[in-house]
């Protein structure tokens, strides 16, 4: 008469127990090899543009904020759910409750280790992920640079907003989080063992789950007295008043209700504390209900009754001294405060013949629109179907012997959508048409008898005056250059049409532009990232060959310097016979105090943008066009040149990756020739 048991799993056949656990290896690898071979491709990118320390900073900077935070995440819980299931109870009053609990005591206890390291360890990982996301708050904090200026009601550096404020609020929102979720686990913990009995007959809480509780809430209330204390400093951006910034009420009710409050929630906190020894909750309870009830009354009432009944009935008196702070910190944190405002008082007096001889405004008046001419240089300038400019086009200033003059300024670049069907292969589409060829000018004032563009720069080979040489003109990064290509293999390039006869030329590559594909490691880790088998097996790739991606100039320059806003029109500029990408950079923060806050998508939309935001939808209250970075259109060299020499916040990206910004004093004559008033900036700033 005996019972057989068996063991769950136990009939299955070996392979589908097996099939799980390979799964979830199979998964595991393919996750590791992915995030491997992005970073392992990401340091090659890095390493071949000169930029190697920005890649290792950000990666450094991401783990330690990962392991920091994750690790003191998964300590905070699983160290809680220990020290709740060590300090349970050796005896459990009987009772339907406890015999319900019992079931799953028996089910968990022997696997309670495991549970408890899965259960830290998937915390971690959130927690580390998020902290990892912040790593540009933490790395401002730690290179923070003053500015120089305090604000006008706490008399505190700006940069304590803009660099220290921002981090402390995360801290504090970790560390509030992370204590919740101990207290949560461990009160789950406590009622699992026997340590908290809501429903059995006696006392509801053991001594050691009272004392355990309690610290974790004090705690948990204490920090909350820190965010009221932080509380204070976050007015200065505060939303009640007309203007941003802190209003009459925010500095008179609001302010000493948070000082208050905070007072409140430490004697609190303290009474918490003190409930491991008095055992009482009836204290702390009571103590909580009053920073509630004050929370209510000093925080909310109080404030509402000074903006109803103080301010609103005289409200241009009361707010007019914050009103003006608001304006002078919204002049100084958007640049405009040294504007010099002028009369308007021009009457139309100029006769026709004065206008004919003014030889410097009205020759220069612009009779191309840059943003309507794409196609027209498309007709005279395209040359081949796999050729194509930029659907706006740009303008740039040159002396070319009359003076400056604005001139309408395209790219040729690659469009291999432009090539035929029987021409549409791989060794097409990433060997033979690997790049753009030729710059057009044409003069922004002038056009010739049938109407159409003087240019002045065009054709292949470019032809362009002596005074404005284009020694380098293929383009091998551009806007319109978005896959990737490979050069410096057995298969020839295609250099478009050249002279009269408009035959095809060959060519091959010979800048240092792109990775070069150096070993069958490198070549199986682009096959891999680029799910292209060809990158491994085409025998007309070499040693000496080079992987070309990431080729947008845009996209570039936010690689090497993620810290900055990038304007969203580069335009390109003829610098010592080399065709150069000029962005502008902006430096960018919510955190100047009083300053008024702008969306950057929204102020940056216009009719060229058809809808879409030039810039990121990020508020911000500080703007600065500190940098001016470039990229050479044959080999892809990027350089960050400082502009703004005063900027604390470029001070600060520079401290935390050296070397990346070249120093002002040392920017190229002919370079800041061409440097221009971004359009961008204007429209944030207006």
């Amino acid at each position: 008469g005996s019972v057989a048991v068996r063991t769950p799993g136990a009939g299955l056949p070996a392979r589908p127990r097996l099939l799980a656990p390979a799964l979830a290896v199979v998964a595991a690898v393919l996750i590791i090899g992915g995030v491997g071979i992005a970073l392992f491709t990401d340091l090659l990118w890095y390493r071949q543009i000169g930029f190697a320390t920005v890649f290792t900073t950000v990666l450094k900077t991401k783990l330690l904020l990962f392991f920091v935070f994750g690790l003191a995440m998964a300590l905070l819980v699983g160290v809680n759910i220990t020290i709740a299931y060590r300090s349970r109870p050796p005896f459990r009053p009987m009772s339907l409750e406890q015999q319900n609990l019992e079931r799953y005591r028996v089910a968990v206890e022997p696997y309670l280790l495991p549970l408890v390291l899965l259960a830290s360890a998937v915390f971690g990982l959130f927690a580390g992920l998020s902290a990892a996301s912040r790593w540009q708050v933490w790395t401002l904090f730690i290179n923070r640079t003053p500015f120089g200026e305090k604000d006008a009601q706490f008399g505190k550096d700006i940069s304590y907003f803009a660099m220290t404020y921002p981090f402390q609020r995360f801290l504090l929102g970790f560390l509030l989080t992370a204590i919740v979720l101990a207290l949560l686990a461990a009160a789950a913990t406590h009622y699992l063992f026997g340590g908290v009995r809501l429903q059995t007959p006696g006392e509801k809480v053991s001594s050691a789950a009272r004392a355990h509780l309690s610290v974790l809430v004090g705690v948990v209330v204490l920090l909350k007295a820190v965010g009221y204390y932080l509380d204070r400093f976050g007015l200065a951006f505060s939303e009640r008043g007309r203007v941003q910034g802190a209003s009459y009420t925010d500095v008179n009710a609001v302010l000493p209700a948070k000082t208050i409050l905070a007072g409140i929630a430490i004697i609190c906190a303290l009474l918490f504390f003190a409930n491991i020894v008095v055992r009482n909750f009836l204290l702390p309870a009571g103590a909580l209900a009053l920073l509630v009830i004050s929370a209510v009354v000093i925080g909310g009432i109080y404030p509402a009754y000074t903006q109803q009944f103080r301010v609103k009935p005289n409200e241009l008196q009361r707010e007019s001294k914050y009103i003006d702070r608001n304006i002078e910190a919204t002049r100084k944190a958007y640049q405009i405060d040294k504007v010099k405002t002028i009369p308007y008082t021009a009457q139309a007096t100029a006769t026709q013949s004065q206008l004919r001889g003014d030889k410097g405004t009205v020759p220069n008046i612009r009779l191309l629109d840059p943003n309507v001419l794409s196609d027209t240089f498309r007709q005279f300038q395209g040359l081949r179907s796999y050729y194509a400019f930029n659907g706006s086009l740009d303008i740039d200033r040159y002396d070319l012997g009359k003076g400056v003059e604005d001139f309408v300024v395209a790219v040729r670049e690659l469009n291999t959508s432009g090539l035929r069907d029987q021409q549409r292969n791989w060794i097409n589409e990433h060997l033979v048409y690997t790049h753009g060829n030729g710059i057009v000018l044409a003069p922004a004032n002038q056009v010739n008898a049938q109407g159409q563009p003087n240019f002045t720069v065009g054709d292949l080979p470019v032809k362009s005056p002596a005074s404005l040489p284009v020694n380098e003109s293929r383009i091998y990064f551009g806007e319109g250059t978005t896959d990737y290509s490979v050069v410096k293999t057995k298969q020839d390039e295609s250099d478009g049409p050249s002279g009269a006869a408009g035959q095809e030329v060959n060519y091959t590559y010979t800048g240092d532009g792109g990775v070069q594909l150096s070993s069958p490691l490198r070549k199986l880790a682009y096959a891999l990232k680029f799910r292209e088998k060809n990158l491994l097996l085409s025998g007309a790739l070499t040693n000496d060959s080079r992987i070309m991606y990431t080729r947008n100039p845009r996209e570039r320059v936010a690689k090497v310097a993620p810290f900055l806003k990038l304007d969203s029109d580069p335009y390109p500029a003829i610098v010592d016979g080399k065709i150069i990408w000029i962005i502008d950079g902006y430096t960018t923060s919510a955190g100047y105090p009083y300053s008024q806050r702008t969306t950057l998508g929204a102020a940056t939309t216009d009719s060229q943008t058809n809808g879409a935001s030039r810039l990121p939808d990020q508020s911000v209250n500080y703007i600065r066009n500190s940098v001016k970075a470039t990229v050479d259109a044959f080999t892809g060299a990027v350089t960050l040149y400082q502009w703004d020499t005063k900027d604390p916040i470029l001070k600060t990206w520079s401290k935390a990756f050296k070397g990346t910004i070249t120093p002002k004093s040392k920017n190229p004559v002919d370079l800041e020739k061409q440097f221009r008033y971004p359009a961008d900036l204007s429209q944030v700033q207006g």
